[in-house]
């Protein structure tokens, strides 16, 4: 399965390796086996919203960075000095809440992708980003006051309607934002059809209007 057409690539991933070391720590500590969600390979999440600490890069023992893939390397030990990297007492962080929409968004991608039947495709996404729109200029007729809070995510989705309909969108800039505003779920703008998301935005909403049959 690949995203490949609906959400742009360049930038997305990062090039070498992010981690929480009381991640690694805790599950050492348990007897369970070290692994490397793939959450931590997006370049735009830096905490870790189990432990409210941020992500490092760094081995803290030699300073080295630890590439995606590396020869002789070990999960959850440095690459080159071999030192584990897990630490139990890493400080943890307040107001990480905008971030957390990131993860919780990336998250979601990450969870529905194994259990969709077919591959995402543009011109559906579109379809359902002009719905998006349509609701939010609903919501502002409605109560004008929402376009404080509306008006520059639906300046970038008129934009990308208009002028870039064609090409795969920005997940953190564009897609996750538009989800947010819109309180409807990665996963269910990129699983259900016109028809349900429709349902959801006019639910969450409240917009007393539904697409005819």
């Amino acid at each position: 399965m690949t995203w490949k057409e609906i959400i742009q690539e360049r930038g997305i991933f990062r090039q070498d390796k992010a981690w929480c070391p009381q991640c690694f720590e805790a599950r050492r500590q348990e007897g369970n086996p070290i692994y490397e969600p793939l959450l931590w390979s997006f370049r735009d999440v830096n905490f870790c919203p189990q432990h409210n600490c941020r992500l490092i890069d760094r081995c803290p023992d030699c300073g080295s960075a630890q590439k995606a893939i590396a020869n002789n390397s070990r999960l959850g030990f440095c690459s080159r000095c071999k030192s584990w990297l897990g630490n139990p007492s890493e400080q943890r962080i307040n107001g990480i809440e905008d971030n957390l929409i990131n993860i919780k968004g990336i998250g979601g991608l990450i969870a529905i992708t194994p259990s969709l039947i077919l591959p995402p495709n543009l011109p559906d996404l579109m379809k359902k980003l002009q719905l998006i729109h349509f609701s939010f200029e609903r919501v502002v007729n409605q109560d004008l006051t929402q376009f404080i809070v509306l008006g520059k995510i639906m300046e970038q989705l008129k934009i990308t309607l208009n002028q870039h309909k064609d090409k795969p969108l920005n997940l953190i800039k564009l897609l996750i934002p538009v989800c947010d505003r819109a309180q409807i779920s990665i996963a269910q703008l990129l699983s259900q059809d016109v028809r349900a998301v429709s349902t959801i935005l006019f639910s969450n909403l409240k917009i007393n209007f539904r697409v005819a049959p």
